[in-house]
């Protein structure tokens, strides 16, 4: 993959992420269809267990997005 789409990917994580962990839209998350794609029950899930689901997914990619920078062999998808 190259540099650019790498940038742009982590980017489009990273604003999903910081629209889930920092602002109020937790609650219109848990329930809808982007709450499955984050592999939670929806039925059991609250606001605060989607942030903290959501901010060890954005840790976790921003890890991988670094090791991308330094090692194009990381950019695999």
């Amino acid at each position: 993959m190259a540099l650019l789409w790498w940038i742009v990917l982590f980017a489009f994580v990273s604003a999903v992420a910081a629209w889930i962990v920092f602002g109020d839209s937790a609650e219109n998350v848990v329930g809808l269809f982007f709450a499955g794609l984050l592999g939670m029950n929806v039925g059991r899930a609250s606001e605060s267990s989607l942030r903290y689901g959501m901010a060890a997914t954005w840790v976790f990619a921003a890890i991988w997005f670094i090791a991308g920078l330094l090692d194009s062999a990381w950019r695999f998808i």
